[in-house]
Order: C-alpha cells, then structure tokens, then sequence
C-alpha cells in the first residue's frame, strides 16, 4: 500500500477528461504516492465539495459552461481553502494563463499537450509548494504567539493576564480541543485557568484534585520526573483519572511548570482523538511552560517588592514620628516642670506656658494618632481623609513654630488609592516644610471645586529653584509617581525667597 494518498478534486464539465486524468495519475502511482481522484462536473458541485471536504490538489477546467475556472479558484481564494488549483485549459491563451496566476493559480497545464509526466510533475510541485507555504505560515504563527506572550510578560505583572494569553496563545500552535493550568499550592491543585471543558468536567476535577493531586498517575509522574507527559489512548490507559466527566478525552499531553527545580503547577492538552500529540507539540508546550513559570516569578517578585518597599516605608515614618513624639513629650515635661517656679512672681509666664503646653500635648496626641496609623495600615483606608489631614496638620503644628491653618471643605469619601495618596503627599509635603522651608505660616487646603478635588499646601518659606533639586531629593519623585499613579496631576511652585505651593488636582470620575 503507498506511504501517501494525495486526494485530488477535479471540477470538469467533460467525463472524457476526467477518465484521462485517472489514467494518467494510475500511470504514474508509485510504492509511495498513490491518487485518489473526486470529479465534480459542475462548477456548483465543485463549491459544495470544497466547502465539504479536505483535498491535497485541485484540477479546474477552464471551461465549466455558465461559469469558468477562474471563478472557481477565485471562489476558492476568497473562502481561504489551503488547496493548490492547477488550471486545465485548451485554448493555450497567455491572457487566460495570466488571469489564471492572478486568480490564485500555482500552474496551468495545456490539455492538448497533457501527458502522465507532466501532470505528475505539475500535482507534485503544487503540494510540494503547498506545504512548503504552510510550513512557513506556522512557523510564523508560532513565533507570533510566543513572541505576544513574551511582550506580555514583559509588560504586565498581573498574573491572571498572562496567564490567560497564554492559553489563547497555545491554541495558535498545539493541536487541542481543551487545556487548562493546575497550580499547586498547600499540596493542593488548582484549576486557576481552562477553557473547552463542560462546567461538570470542571467542577469534579477541582474537588478531586484538591484532595488528590499528588496521588494522580499523570501529575505523580511529572511531580517525580520533571518531564512532560503524552498518553496516546486514555481509554486504553489503566493509570488515567478516574472522573467520570472526563469519557470524551482520548489523549493528553501534560507539561510541569517547574521554578527553582520545584514542580508549582501544570499544562494539560486534552484531545479528542487519539494520538494527537508529538514530539514538535512537546517542545512548544514546554516553551509555554517555561512563560507561565517566568510569569510566577515576575508576580511573586513583583508582590515581594511592594511589600518590603510599604514595610520600609513604614518604618521609616514610624522612627521618624517616634521621634517626633518623644521630642515634644520631652518639651512639654520640661515646660511644665518650669511652670511651678512662675507661679507668684510672673502669672503672665504661666499663662504662656499653659497655652504652649496645651499646643504640644494636642501635637503629641496628633503624633501618636499619625503613628497608631503608620503601624496598622488598614487603619489609614478606614480613617476620613479630612480626619488625617488634621492629625497631620495637628502633629506638624508640635513640631514646629510656624502657624498651621488647615481649611477642609470636602467630607465625601474617595476610591481607597486615591484617599492615600492625597494623604501621603500631604504627609511628604509637610516633613519637607520642616526639614527645609523654616517658615512661619502654612495653609493647608482639601476643597471640591466643579468635577474634581483640589489639595494645596502653602508655606512662606525660603523656597527653592525645583528645576535644581537633585533627583530623589526631597521626596519630590515619590511624590510625582504617587499623583501619576491615581491620575492625578501635581504642580510644584517655588522661588527662592518666596516659600513653596504644593498643588494636587484629581479629577472625579
């Protein structure tokens, strides 16, 4: 029997011809090539064929009556049929062969010259070319759809996404009729993404591999191995899951997603026949594999950055207010330590004294407010942002000598990221003023105007040239990317020897 069967279509209103054709390709059959020939006599009943079935050649007559050839391949083009057309013509009409090119043609032959030889030649370079075009196209499919995940890995830590492109990406290159990606966490499984499966499939394999991900035969194998997995015949295969919603199944290909020479999760391709799956689909499904774990890694580092950079920044406002705390306690004990000596000679001193050490026990108690909230984050989402400003302005007030006047004509509550990047601009703002500014009065403004809300912070200060500030000085950066982060828009106006107007605007969706 021959190693291949190539199955022609030929569209020719001549029964004539069509018996030569079938003569010449029996003439020519090899050990290895063999011709299955389907004759469709109308250009109608070659339109219903192609549209119906799979063919490795097609053979169009030019003259079709009503229709021609070229209508055919034209037809054929326009619909994306993958089949090489060769045109039979008798008319030797350079007009025709060229129309014939245009319409999508890869040969035309002249019948009046036809012979064995030459349409063998003609049949085998068309396919030879055919595969060569399809080869080429997936190749370039393939490289696509890696390169897509790779610029998505490189653009996104949000694991869901990438994680989500990957699977559309893998349909472009493995054969499959449904996938999905196990990760292990707690020795448990976990169907975090799939598609092409019955809700039924889905839900009995995640209650049993929560319970049994490390007992199942295919994912014990590649915990132990390392290595991909291919079962030809599932039903053929005694070590297979035993979940009844699984009965369509008839081969798999699993792929473990390893970090650090750990096994965290799997690939799975299910087929619905049987063998689908060699060695080309393997190496893919590896690569894909390789993303997926490279898209862990970017997110666990990615959420291990964000907390150590909010733990440090945390400890750093909190030593800073810890402090401030002690500095002002430390003043007012000396103050109302003095106060008893003024008592019968100086009662307007005493007077002062009260009044100063009222302004530092308030600013002690703002601190320590500020500093409860440092120490429990959630505590800063759940505190009103006219709330904080105060306590701010309040623990600002102890540690400085400047007037602090705070106007907040804004009760109304904002999406969490922006109500904590208004107050930690604020809070940067103002350690800038008494680190640097030396000012003796400040204003500090959170007001709604029209569709947006405003938050201004004003000093008399020395002021600044901000176009010399050093880069990461005075915490101005931070500040930027925090206005950017929430899409809001922060201004910086200062001049030497005329204090400093901090401006943020966020705009109310």
């Amino acid at each position: 029997m021959a190693e291949q069967i190539l199955n022609v279509l030929m569209v020719d209103d001549s029964p004539t011809q069509y018996t030569l054709v079938v003569d010449f390709l029996h003439v020519v059959k090899t050990d290895s090539v063999e011709y299955e020939v389907t004759w469709a006599p109308t250009y109608e009943e070659g339109v219903n064929l192609i549209d119906n079935n799979s063919y490795d050649v097609s053979l169009v007559d030019y003259d079709l009556g009503d229709a021609n050839g070229l209508d055919f391949i034209a037809y054929a083009t326009k619909e994306h049929h993958q089949v090489p057309m060769i045109l039979l013509t008798g008319q030797g009409n350079y007009e025709i062969d060229l129309k014939a090119m245009e319409a999508g043609a890869v040969d035309y032959l002249d019948k009046t010259s036809l012979r064995p030889n030459i349409l063998e030649r003609a049949i085998r370079y068309a396919t030879e070319n055919q595969r060569m075009l399809e080869q080429e196209r997936r190749q370039r499919v393939i490289a696509e759809s890696l390169l897509d995940t790779a610029l998505t890995l490189n653009s996104s830590f949000e694991l869901e996404d990438v994680l989500e492109r990957i699977l559309l990406n893998m349909q472009n290159v493995i054969p499959h009729d449904s996938a999905n990606i196990i990760l292990i966490e707690d020795k448990a499984g976990h169907v975090v993404r799939y598609y092409g499966y019955a809700q039924e499939f889905i839900n009995e394999t995640i209650e049993y591999l929560e319970q049994h991900v490390g007992e199942m035969y295919t994912f014990k194998q590649m915990l132990k191995s390392h290595q991909p997995l291919v079962i030809d015949d599932i039903q053929q295969s005694e070590k297979w899951m035993p979940l009844d919603a699984a009965q369509h199944i008839r081969s798999y290909l699993g792929v473990p997603i390893i970090i650090q020479d750990d096994v965290i999760g799997f690939l799975n391709f299910d087929g619905n026949q049987v063998k689908m799956f060699n060695e080309e689909h393997i190496h893919y499904a590896q690569i894909f594999a390789q993303q997926a774990g490279q898209a862990i890694r970017n997110t666990r580092a990615y959420q291990q950055a964000q907390i150590l950079a909010a733990t440090q920044e945390r400890q750093r406002l909190a030593r800073d207010l810890h402090d401030a705390v002690s500095q002002t306690l430390f003043s007012a004990s000396v103050i109302a330590q003095t106060l008893p000596r003024f008592l019968d000679n100086n009662p307007d001193e005493v007077s002062n004294g009260l009044s100063e050490l009222n302004r530092l026990n308030r600013g002690a108690l703002a601190e320590m407010r500020t500093l409860l909230v440092e120490l429990r984050p959630q505590a800063l989402a759940e505190m009103d942002l006219p709330t904080l400003i105060r306590n701010l302005a309040h623990a600002f007030n102890s540690r400085s000598h400047a007037q602090v006047e705070s106007r907040i004509n804004y009760t109304e509550s904002l999406p969490e990221d922006v109500h904590i990047a208004f107050y930690r601009i604020a809070q940067e703002a103002l350690n800038n003023i008494q680190k640097y500014a030396d000012a003796t009065r400040v204003t500090i403004d959170l007001i709604r105007l029209n569709s947006h809300i405003e938050l201004h912070i004003i000093d008399n200060g020395c002021g600044f040239d901000p176009s010399a500030v050093p880069a990461g000085h005075m915490g101005l950066n931070i500040m930027q990317e925090r206005a950017t982060s929430i899409g809001g828009q922060l201004t910086v106006e200062s001049k030497i020897g005329h204090g400093t107007k901090i401006e943020l605007i966020w705009n109310i969706v």
